[in-house]
């Protein structure tokens, strides 16, 4: 579905956030918006708004391996200890890197997205990951050998991600791990409701790719952590 809305110069982005929420946009939409300058008319398309009102469908998504994609997430009375590990192995082949974009010299954004069937606002948790910058003096992002790349905050960025690793390969042997921590990470009230659903979202400013696995089973789901694997 297209969504197209008319903003002015002097519309502030939070209203059109508001404006793009309140139509139900979700990361799945492209939408245009014309912006008036001068008489003229300026017309651009947005893809990969980060993570949608609800998940993106599963079918456009990558899916994981049998039992290669995981998630462990824990909601602590001291937020200092709040924590969610997210790993996963691609089924299909991911050998040439262009899954995973240029988050070092690029633009690309990298989101993950946390979904569960609950009355609660959806995402249940929702992470950016932007390209370039600077961690404790060195490069945030740095490119690897498997043509891939690696995320490293100490601190733990804006929204809690402190490491990423994103490897290329064949089924198996590809890697996806992400680990949020500490304050800024925001973790949903447990126990969730099932089904649940993480994706990843990769935004490479001209594709979205999307990496997905949804867990209607679980290891533990309780008022402390959530533990789940792909069947």
């Amino acid at each position: 579905m297209k969504q197209r809305w008319l903003i002015s110069l002097t519309t502030s982005c939070a209203a059109a956030a508001l404006l793009f929420a309140a139509g139900g946009a979700g990361a799945a939409d492209e939408f245009e918006y014309l912006l008036g300058v001068s008489g003229s008319t300026t017309t651009t398309t947005l893809l990969g708004a980060g993570c949608g009102l609800a998940p993106l469908p599963e079918g456009s998504c990558i899916a994981a391996q049998a039992g290669q994609g995981r998630v462990k997430l824990a909601n602590k009375a001291d937020p200092r200890k709040d924590k969610i590990i997210f790993r996963f192995k691609s089924a299909t082949s991911l050998t040439d890197g262009a899954h995973f974009g240029d988050p070092v010299g690029g633009s690309t954004l990298s989101t993950l997205c946390m979904y569960d069937d609950s009355a609660a606002a959806q995402p249940i948790l929702s992470a950016d990951t932007l390209p370039g910058g600077d961690c404790q003096g060195k490069p945030c992002w740095r490119q690897t050998a498997s043509a891939g790349f690696k995320f490293k905050d100490r601190d733990s960025n804006a929204d809690g991600v402190a490491t990423i690793q994103l490897k290329s390969g064949p089924p198996g042997e590809n890697n996806i791990k992400i680990k949020g921590q500490k304050e800024n990470l925001n973790p949903p009230n447990l126990p969730l409701t099932l089904p649940v659903t993480m994706q990843l979202l990769v935004d490479t400013g001209s594709d979205t790719v999307c990496f997905q696995v949804n867990y209607d089973q679980v290891n533990r789901n309780d008022g402390k952590q959530f533990k789940a694997r792909a069947p």
